[in-house]
């Protein structure tokens, strides 16, 4: 029997998702993102240790962009491969960060490529050094790739040249000091106290933040089945490569799951996104317990109302993690899960889809 399942890694904030394939000549590992470098050892260096003990290995590793919360634990991954207790990669996909624009859309091997100080203190030369010293082939992708992995379909939806060129020019960006990291502009307050009606009748104002620009998204496609995957990338350029591809409001794409851009942030969610995906399942990769406050029940707010959902379909909105969102963000509107037809809960298993 071929399966295909997902893993979300529970962290409190942070992208970490182990996809298996398994199939009648073989199975294959495939990473998105790792998670935080604090959550490497207690999340991620336990599985990746089984993969080794098993004989495994890892096939595929796509880093989306340069946050702590996705390539952090990475560059802690770089350091076990010299103690023999994790296994190697030999595929990655990642967009780094050089100055050579002639690269945009190659593959890079032995490059001398100029690498600066990004933010996430230095985790992505970390990464570039990695990839040039240890002479490491990689993928660059960008709005309109495709890859066809073993009968898996990526179709990239971000980031767009121009969103990872603004990246590469700003380099002021990357000359902040280590405890001016990141700062998201839905930092510092919850929204969990005010209701669905109002907050999914806000104006939109769409993340300005050019590390998330720079983004990779992700529809994937397998057998008919579809996901979504959205990393921390503009909805503004996933809606416009998933209109490309045929998608619209009178035909949406209909998916198994979808995770909510950059954890959640009512600035990575909008009013176009919701009518033009249609999730059984609306994955959230933070669970409230950050400094962030993420997610915002503003992003969960436009998706029970959008217009172009089906109320009689019952959604389900799912965390990696339980946290203080899923105990509080709907405390003063309990009545809500009747009137907006969706659950809420905790990833607890695998995400199992068989053929």
């Amino acid at each position: 029997m071929e399966r295909l399942t997902f893993n979300f890694i529970p962290m409190d904030m942070g992208d970490c998702i182990v996809i298996n394939l398994y199939e009648n000549n073989g199975s294959y590992t495939i990473l998105l993102d790792s998670g935080t470098s604090k959550d490497y050892k207690t999340k991620l260096r336990p599985y990746l240790s089984s993969l080794i003990n098993r004989g495994k290995g890892i096939d595929l590793w796509i880093l989306s962009h340069i946050h702590d919360d996705h390539i952090g634990g990475f560059v802690n991954y770089i350091k076990d491969l010299d103690l023999n207790i994790v296994p190697k990669t030999d595929n990655i996909i990642y967009n780094p960060l050089t100055t050579n624009y002639a690269s945009f859309t190659s593959s890079g091997r032995n490059n001398t490529q100029s690498v600066y100080n990004p933010i996430s203190i230095s985790q992505s030369d970390i990464i570039c050094d990695y990839l040039l010293k240890r002479n490491k082939a990689w993928i660059k992708v960008f709005c309109g790739k495709k890859i066809d992995f073993h009968g898996l379909e990526f179709f990239v939806l971000s980031p767009s040249i121009d969103s990872y060129a603004a990246l590469l020019n700003n380099k002021k960006t990357h000359a902040k000091k280590k405890e001016d990291i990141y700062t998201p502009i839905s930092v510092g307050n919850y929204d969990y106290k005010d209701t669905i009606e109002r907050l999914s009748n806000k104006r939109f104002e769409e993340d300005n933040n050019i590390e998330n620009g720079s983004s990779i998204a992700l529809l994937i496609i397998y057998k008919g089945f579809r996901f979504l995957w959205m990393g921390d990338a503009y909805p503004s350029v996933v809606c416009e490569s998933l209109k490309k591809l045929g998608y619209s409001e009178d035909k949406p794409l209909e998916c198994e799951w979808a995770t909510l851009a950059h954890h959640g942030s009512c600035h990575n969610t909008n009013t176009e996104w919701v009518r033009l995906v249609q999730a059984k399942d609306y994955i959230v990769t933070a669970n409230g317990n950050n400094k962030y406050c993420l997610p915002n029940k503003e992003s969960i707010a436009r998706v029970l109302t959008s217009k172009a959902r089906n109320i009689n379909n019952k959604i389900q909105i799912s965390f990696t993690k339980q946290g203080y969102a899923l105990d509080n963000m709907f405390g003063n509107e309990q009545n809500a899960y009747q009137i907006y037809n969706f659950e809420m809960n905790v990833l607890t298993n695998y995400l199992n889809f068989d053929y």
